[in-house]
C-alpha cells in the first residue's frame, strides 16, 4: 500500500542557528507494505460450553522513497535580514536508505462452561513479536558552497560522506496472558461479573548500561519492561431497574485494573540511539 505517498519533507539537517531553506527535491514520500492472515475455530459442546481458538499473522515493512537520488547540496546565501541561511537541496542524509520490518504472530484460546447461573470463561494469549530497523545515513555525500557564485563554478568548501555500512536495531520478544472470568445472574434483574487477568511481557533487546546518566539522572538505560507480572483484577455489574414486560432501563458500571503492552516502537528509538 501507499499510504504515505504524498511527498512530504523531513526536518532539515546541517542548518546553522540563522536557519535553512530547503528546497521541493528535498522532499520524500514513505511507503508502507502490510500484510496479514487470520483463522478462527469455534467448538460447540454439550450443554452450552464452547470453545474459540484464533490465530494470526501480521507482517508491516515500511521505508522511504526519496523524490531524487543525488549528493545533498547546501549552499550559503545572505537571508532578508542580513544573516546568512543554507539552501538546501538533493536528497536528504536520511533518505538515503532506511528500512523498518516488523511481525507478530498471535495464539488465543477462549473456553466458556455453564454451571447453572454462572458462566465461566477461561483462557490464554500468547503473541511473538520482532522488530527490524535499518538506516544508511548520508550515503550520496554532501556537498557544501559558500555562495552561489561557489556552486556555479564548482567550487566547494566542503565534501563528506558519511562511511556507514548500515546500521541494524533489533529487537524481539513475546507477550503471554492467562485470565479467568465469571458471569454470574444473581438474580432476574442483577447480573455479576468477576475476572481477573495475569500479563507478562519479554523483550531480549537491552541498550548498553551508560553510567554517567545513571549518576546524573538516577536512571538505569539498560532498564526495560521485561519480566514483570502485572496482575488485573476486574469487577463489573449490571442490574435492570424495570421489569421484564417493561421498555429496558439498565444501570451499568465497574472497576478494576487495565494494562496496555507497552509501545514497542516508542522504545525503539532509545534501542537505536546506542
Amino acid at each position: 500500500s501507499s499510504i504515505f505517498a504524498r511527498p512530504t519533507t523531513l526536518a532539515p539537517t546541517n542548518c546553522p542557528p540563522t536557519g535553512c531553506f530547503s528546497l521541493s527535491s528535498l522532499q520524500h514520500s514513505r511507503w508502507v507494505d502490510k500484510r496479514s492472515v487470520a483463522g478462527q475455530l469455534v467448538s460447540n459442546f454439550a450443554h452450552g460450553a464452547y470453545n474459540e481458538l484464533q490465530a494470526g499473522y501480521t507482517g508491516l515493512t515500511s521505508g522511504f522513497h526519496p523524490t531524487v537520488r543525488q549528493p545533498l547540496i547546501l549552499v550559503t546565501v545572505p537571508g532578508t535580514s542580513g544573516a546568512p541561511v543554507v539552501l538546501q537541496s538533493g536528497t536528504h542524509e536520511i533518505a538515503t536508505g532506511q528500512r523498518n520490518e516488523t511481525w507478530t504472530a498471535e495464539l488465543t484460546d477462549n473456553l466458556s462452561v455453564s454451571a447453572g447461573a454462572h458462566r465461566v470463561t477461561v483462557g490464554f494469549s500468547a503473541q511473538l513479536f520482532e522488530l527490524d530497523a535499518f538506516q544508511l545515513r548520508g550515503a550520496y555525500g554532501i556537498w557544501e558552497f559558500g555562495s552561489l557564485d561557489s556552486l556555479q563554478s564548482g567550487t566547494a568548501s566542503r565534501y563528506r560522506i558519511t562511511r556507514d555500512t548500515g546500521s541494524v536495531t533489533s529487537a524481539h520478544g513475546a507477550y503471554h496472558a492467562v485470565y479467568v472470568g465469571d458471569e454470574w445472574d444473581a438474580s432476574s434483574r442483577l447480573s455479576l461479573t468477576f475476572g481477573i487477568r495475569a500479563d507478562h511481557s519479554t523483550l531480549s533487546a537491552q541498550p548498553p548500561y551508560v553510567g554517567a546518566v545513571d549518576s546524573i539522572f538516577g536512571l538505569r538505560t539498560d532498564a526495560v519492561p521485561s519480566g514483570s507480572v502485572a496482575w488485573s483484577p476486574r469487577l463489573g455489574f449490571n442490574y435492570r431497574l424495570t421489569s421484564s414486560d417493561s421498555p429496558p432501563v439498565q444501570l451499568r458500571g465497574g472497576a478494576g485494573l487495565f494494562t496496555g503492552r507497552p509501545p514497542l516502537f516508542w522504545l525503539f528509538g532509545g534501542f537505536a540511539a546506542y
